[in-house]
């Protein structure tokens, strides 16, 4: 769900984008044919998101519910709770690792951040996603104390701030997906 609500907020941005130059929805589907399977799930699931301007809130508001009910453990709500990070600290870090689940995003990535052309997030474009739901929240204050606590590398730190590349670790982020090897980093057992 938690990844589905990192897609939604993407294409709520494309659609903003879309909108801002008199093009149809449809116009992001046809640019980037690999959302299309996840849009269709989240109409799905959530009939009400495509009329809504706030659809993601939908989907976020469904996640949060299911969370707090559900008895199977969830390596990330579990993190969340820990840490005491908020949904959107969370929201931050499942972006930053949609690449390494679907290649595509790192295109999408890419498109959405000319004219460096990164295959990552920045800590820009997370703001610009943020705001696109009319959030308050300030994208460095939520990627601050992620790269200070290892779930977020930047590999480009020499750069402005805005356009730090996020990463996640791969084996952290093997370790949010639930996979368990016996060492997930040379060195690192479980």
């Amino acid at each position: 769900l938690l990844f589905y609500e990192a897609t939604c907020r993407l294409i709520f941005q494309l659609r903003s984008r879309a909108r801002g130059s008199g093009k149809p929805l449809g116009q992001v589907f046809e640019t980037f044919p690999f959302l299309s399977p996840y849009w269709d799930e989240l109409r799905a699931r959530f009939p009400e998101i495509a009329e809504s301007e706030d659809g993601c809130a939908i989907q976020r508001a469904a996640c949060r519910q299911w969370e707090e009910h559900c008895d199977a453990w969830l390596p990330l709500f579990a993190v969340r709770k820990q840490a005491s990070l908020s949904a959107d600290h969370v929201s931050c870090l499942v972006i930053a690792g949609l690449a390494e689940e679907d290649a595509h995003f790192g295109e999408l990535f890419s498109a959405l951040q000319p004219p460096r052309a990164n295959r990552r997030p920045t800590i820009g474009l997370l703001q610009a996603l943020l705001r696109t739901e009319g959030n308050a929240s300030d994208a460095w204050s939520l990627c601050r104390p992620l790269l200070e606590s290892g779930f977020l590398t930047a590999g480009n730190r020499e750069a402005p701030r805005a356009e730090w590349e996020l990463r996640v670790p791969p084996a952290l982020w093997n370790a949010i997906l639930g996979e368990r090897t016996g060492e997930p980093a040379p060195g690192i057992q479980y």
